[in-house]
């Protein structure tokens, strides 16, 4: 649940109006209280809302600075070829967002994923898009 809030507040679609917090002697405390912003709520009023109906925004094309400056995004020029770069990704999610696979994996098999750190469910349901990410300032390295 923690980290579908996150989620909800990282698309700007709730606000986050009071931490919550536990008694230092008791085992009760009070809850996280969040607020839906106007989208959310607009988003929810139609019909057949489904997981599918989020999608992630994540680029496409990633350029990340080198590990001496912490591998941060950095901002690059449009060519050609990042253009074309892009077009195909495109082209590929469209597929991918078009096409279903499924996994059929009893609750115990998910959890002993997770401890092993792979989220299937997140995966299955928002990180349905491919992204190419390239290393150290130059599309020269990773992709």
């Amino acid at each position: 649940m923690i980290g579908f809030l996150e989620f909800l507040i990282e698309r700007n679609v709730v606000e986050k109006v009071s931490e919550g917090r536990k008694h230092p002697d008791t085992k009760q405390g009070i809850p996280t209280q969040i607020r839906a912003k106007q989208g959310l709520i607009d988003f929810l009023l139609r019909r057949d809302v489904s997981p599918f109906d989020v999608e992630n925004t994540y680029p496409q094309i990633v350029l990340k600075s080198d590990k001496r400056s912490g591998k941060e995004i950095t901002a690059y020029e449009e060519t050609d070829s990042t253009k074309s770069m892009d077009g195909r990704i495109t082209d590929i999610n469209r597929v991918l967002l078009n096409h279903w696979a499924d996994l059929e994996i009893p609750n115990s098999g998910l959890i002993a994923l997770q401890d092993k750190g792979i989220h299937l469910l997140e995966t299955l349901y928002h990180r349905r898009k491919l992204h190419r990410v390239f290393n150290n300032g130059i599309f020269e390295d990773g992709g």
